[in-house]
């Protein structure tokens, strides 16, 4: 891998680094059809994130896309995320990077590929690139304090069956203090919609098994993206069935008992209680 510019204006460059192994590595991992699903949630959720929300657009040109566009899919591993720190250095706010080069660096990845002008190689990689980028610009994205009271939502993948698991973990918790907001039984698009509109900053995610990584892997994505300021952590059956794919998935903390996610949620809960400085977001 290509080293970073220095002085990128990234919050953390291992992060990039991380986040792109991790899910270069998942993909690999996984059937050519999950991966495709994938790196369409990839696609869809950044430019979703970017309709949704209200904010005035940077002037651009179609060339600095496309720039930005054929960067991501280079033999450059961090030719893109090198492109948008420059852009930082700049001055171009964070959201802003987000809202206007990468939401259109995503759909111009979307056309290319369905124009067939790209393989799914390339948009594997190029989404890839994103998403790790996402993550390194995630400690920048807002400020907050710290609130009152333990608060998490939790969730099974969708549309999961098997849901006693974390609904006898919500009960005791919430007999233990934590205002705990359950969802089961959502559609992947609601639960991601839901979850976003809460702006929570803690969320566990619970998988029953190594039959629902896939539906937990898109889960994941597509949360990092509409709530990047939130800590996630993994339970449940699929973290003995299928941790090496867990392991892969970004998560924050992964516990496979509720003696384990009850520590992990305890330690994440005390990292939502630090300040995070202002930035120009």
């Amino acid at each position: 891998m290509t080293t970073l510019d220095s002085g990128s204006s990234f919050a953390d460059l291992s992060r990039y680094e991380q986040a792109f192994t991790d899910i270069k590595s998942l993909k690999l991992k996984l059937p050519q059809q999950a991966v495709s699903s994938l790196a369409r949630e990839v696609l869809d959720r950044v430019l979703d994130e970017a309709r949704f929300v209200d904010a005035e657009r940077i002037p651009t040109t179609g060339e600095n896309l496309v720039a930005l566009s054929k960067a991501l899919i280079s033999n450059d591993d961090t030719a893109g995320a090198n492109w948008i720190a420059r852009q930082r250095r700049d001055g171009i706010p964070v959201r802003k990077l987000y809202l206007t080069y990468l939401a259109g660096a995503a759909e111009q990845l979307g056309e290319w590929w369905a124009e067939n002008k790209i393989s799914l190689v390339d948009v594997t990689i190029g989404t890839s690139r994103i998403f790790a980028i996402l993550r390194s610009l995630a400690p920048m994205f807002e400020s907050t304090t710290p609130q009152k009271g333990k608060r998490a939502v939790f969730a099974s993948t969708p549309d999961e069956d098997h849901t006693l698991g974390i609904r006898m973990a919500t009960d005791l918790l919430r007999e233990e203090g934590w205002n705990i907001d359950l969802k089961v039984g959502i559609s992947h698009k609601d639960l991601v919609r839901e979850i976003g509109a809460s702006n929570s900053r803690l969320i566990g995610l619970s998988a029953a098994g190594a039959h629902s990584v896939v539906d937990l892997a898109k889960l994941v994505i597509a949360l990092r993206i509409s709530n990047p300021q939130a800590y996630i952590l993994i339970s449940g059956k699929v973290v003995s069935e299928a941790r090496e794919l867990v392991d892969l998935m970004d998560a924050d903390a992964v516990a496979d008992d509720y003696a384990g996610a009850k520590a992990a949620l305890e330690l994440l809960w005390t990292r939502t209680q630090v300040t995070i400085p202002e930035v120009q977001a």
